[in-house]
């Protein structure tokens, strides 16, 4: 299997090559991919903690020292979702993940 082309336009999230149409889709939470799709393209990190679970995607081979990963923190609790910054970007640092806002 081919790696898949990505890029980034204009400074937005990471962009998918789909070869079956020749065009490239963005990776958002507004075109959400399967998670055996997503794993293919994105390094994904977990923190568990009694509290929270983190979640953080970034491109593969991304430095978590980077800002270009995309956190959601669950709430163990009840499991409200909600994402760094108040959005789906891929514009944060997983390094700092405990200290994000999140709405």
């Amino acid at each position: 299997m081919a790696v898949p082309k990505r890029k980034n336009i204009s400074g937005s999230a990471p962009h998918i090559y789909d070869e079956t149409d020749d065009s490239y889709s963005p990776i958002s939470a507004a075109t959400p991919m399967s998670v055996s799709s997503v794993s293919r393209y994105l390094t994904i990190r977990m923190d568990d903690g009694a509290t929270y679970l983190y979640i953080g995607k970034a491109e593969i081979g991304s430095s978590t020292a980077s800002a270009v990963w995309q956190v959601q923190r669950i709430t163990q609790s009840d499991t409200t979702v909600l994402w760094a910054d108040g959005n789906a970007n891929f514009d944060n640092v997983w390094n700092n993940f405990a200290s994000l806002s999140y709405s």
